[in-house]
């Protein structure tokens, strides 16, 4: 990492220039040996301590490869900044500091007041690395980066001092994962023996995989109705489906869009957390989900989404997911980001909405998912509590 020299300080610097030059004359002109070398020596000492550390300035690195440290919120920890010396003189004397974003703190005060600046002292033999560890501590969910990084530096007399500050941000991130609210009676909604098998007595089918046909029913999608069959047989036939016990969640960030937010609300971090929960349940229990969000990202996209997958690596990507969210980043009008999940998911789904526009279109619009054959649930909190709640049921009937 390149650095900005600023803040020189010369005055001492100055006086000894001025002061040794006044012993070489007095020396030089009383013919006396003992002063003329004094009056060297300061004139040296001056010159050489400048020099020392701009050289050594020249060779003084930040190890700026930006890997980031995960918490949880509440969870402390320790991130590590690792700092050069390539030349061959000792790097002697540095005084640093940096300040963090407001999310974490970088001590334990023994007030509880979070701390966001952070002091240290650096010293390197020539060619060493030296690490600096801060003691960091998740105040809130979210990312939080080092906003400012100055290195105060000194030649070993003390002589000349300067500041070092970055050219480039330092990409070291705490990236802070919400922390998980149980959610209720989700035993009710999930089979405990949900497997990875066709099964015989299952509430789930995979749409993807005909296995017949019966007659017609008023409550059938009309989307599965065997046309053929109906005109061999003269009468309506409706296909039927392979009953499975495997279910692919998705979750799904419905809100409306408001360019006038700038801060995420307590319900949207309690959503968050209810979210991360699902996550974690949804690890330990082996399902497999994806994750889409009206989120306007750069480029042509209308939201962000998380790929289908499972396991720890899934988890993991999850809660970043989550960390980055922003209620102000949510751009795309709900209607057109249903229209483009309903082009992506395949086979029957349990949908868990998390978040939800509460006006009544949008409940309109997920007639369209339910028509598809999926499961559909929404997130309810109250004081205290998280539950999800049906709002369709496969079918197309109501849940009162």
């Amino acid at each position: 990492m390149n650095w900005s020299v600023e803040d020189q300080k010369t005055q001492i610097q100055t006086f000894l220039y001025s002061l040794g030059l006044i012993f070489f004359l007095l020396g030089f002109f009383m013919n006396t040996l003992l002063l003329l070398l004094t009056g060297l020596f300061l004139l040296c000492l001056a010159y050489l301590s400048k020099k020392y550390l701009k050289y050594t300035i020249a060779h003084f690195y930040l190890d700026n490869s930006g890997s980031p440290l995960h918490l949880s919120t509440g969870e402390s920890s320790q991130f590590v900044l690792t700092f050069v010396n390539t030349s061959g003189l000792p790097f002697i004397s540095a005084r640093g500091q940096l300040t963090t974003d407001k999310n974490v703190s970088l001590a334990a005060a023994p007030t509880g007041i979070p701390i966001h600046t952070f002091r240290f002292a650096i010293a390197m033999r020539a060619k060493q690395k030296a690490e600096v560890s801060c003691p960091v501590t998740a105040l809130q969910r979210g990312i939080a980066r080092i906003r400012t990084l100055e290195i105060v530096c000194e030649d070993p007399f003390h002589v000349f001092r300067c500041t070092l500050r970055p050219n480039e941000m330092i990409r070291t991130r705490i990236i802070v994962y919400p922390k998980p609210e149980p959610v209720h009676s989700l035993n009710r909604i999930v089979p405990a023996n949900l497997g990875f098998d066709p099964a015989s007595q299952s509430l789930f089918k995979d749409y993807t995989l005909p296995a017949g046909i019966r007659d017609y029913a008023h409550s059938d999608p009309f989307r599965h109705i065997h046309w053929k069959a109906s005109a061999r047989l003269g009468k309506l036939q409706t296909k039927t489906f392979e009953k499975v016990a495997q279910v692919s969640w998705t979750f799904l960030f419905l809100s409306t869009p408001n360019y006038h937010v700038t801060q995420t609300t307590e319900d949207f971090e309690r959503q968050l957390s209810a979210a991360a929960f699902m996550a974690e349940y949804a690890c330990k229990h082996h399902y497999p989900y994806d994750i889409y969000c009206n989120n306007k990202p750069m480029g042509p996209s209308l939201m962000t989404v998380l790929e289908e997958n499972q396991g720890v690596g899934q988890l993991k990507k999850a809660l970043e997911f989550f960390s980055f969210m922003q209620k102000w980043q949510i751009k795309t009008p709900v209607d057109r980001v249903i229209r483009a999940i309903r082009t992506r998911l395949t086979g029957a789904r349990m949908i868990f909405i998390i978040d939800l526009d509460p006006s009544g279109t949008v409940r309109e619009q997920l007639h369209s998912l339910l028509t598809d054959g999926h499961s559909i649930y929404q997130l309810m909190l109250s004081e205290h509590s998280a539950a999800f709640i049906p709002i369709m049921e496969t079918g197309g009937a109501a849940v009162d």
